[in-house]
């Protein structure tokens, strides 16, 4: 959970969606590593541990889905088709 900290270091309240993005768009921007998002990170980071075979159920508890939910399927991105494709040992 991110928190709310003032200039004086003070510790506030949780931090919302909206409000993470927009810290996100901003350091995004600052750094020139072009536009990002929070749904950004999150979909890469569940690109990445799925490409290294963690397990649905995994992935589901790191990022808050619901692990009976089809969230996930539309945050992961197929980096390589041919990993894991069923035809990809057949010989023409």
């Amino acid at each position: 959970m991110l928190r709310q900290v003032d200039r004086h270091g003070r510790v506030g309240g949780r931090l919302g969606g909206q409000s993470i993005d927009r810290i996100v768009k901003r350091l995004a921007e600052t750094a020139g590593v072009g536009p990002m998002s929070a749904h950004s990170l999150r979909a890469g980071a569940a690109t990445s541990a799925a490409d290294k075979g963690a397990t649905w159920a995994a992935i589901a508890a790191q990022g808050r889905w619901n692990p009976t939910s089809n969230a996930l399927d539309r945050y992961t991105r197929q980096i390589d088709e041919w990993k894991n494709h069923p035809l990809a040992s057949v010989s023409i």
